[in-house]
């Protein structure tokens, strides 16, 4: 039972690990998708003279960045959010793990007390036993 629960912590562990990496990744990658729309933006500033292919280019290229960065956003929050919810299923695996660990635990404890009552039990048998086989002996008394 013990070592069930053992091997889903560590599962749980491996797995919230995975899904923080993953939501960095993915927060990382929006913050870069947000840096070439903020260089793009600055560059169209910075350009003096347009041509119309240039202003269709320049408009088309700004909308693949700007979906591109709410794509990755949006990625970057579900990520986080399965984090998250795989942080709270670890927080959870380790509790029930503790708290199996302490029944296990009381639960030895309560066998070795009984183990004892029982050799206990059984030794005051044995001495029951011991007395009332000396009782048939004759009784000496010397005045």
């Amino acid at each position: 039972m013990i070592l069930v629960g053992k091997l889903a912590v560590r599962d749980a562990r491996v797995e919230a690990e995975r899904l923080a990496a993953v939501a960095r990744k993915a927060d990382q990658a929006a913050r870069v998708a947000n840096e070439k729309l903020g260089k793009f933006s600055k560059s169209l500033v910075q350009k003096t003279a347009f041509t119309p292919e240039d202003v269709v280019r320049a408009g088309e290229d700004e909308d693949r960045l700007e979906g591109a960065a709410l794509d990755l956003a949006d990625a970057a929050d579900t990520a986080k959010a399965a984090a998250s919810k795989a942080s709270a299923a670890l927080d959870a695996a380790e509790a029930a793990l503790a708290d199996a660990n302490a029944a296990r635990v009381k639960a030895v404890n309560d066998a070795r007390s009984a183990d004892q009552k029982l050799a206990d039990a059984t030794e005051a048998e044995a001495a029951a036993k011991r007395r009332e086989a000396k009782r048939k002996e004759p009784i000496h008394v010397f005045i």
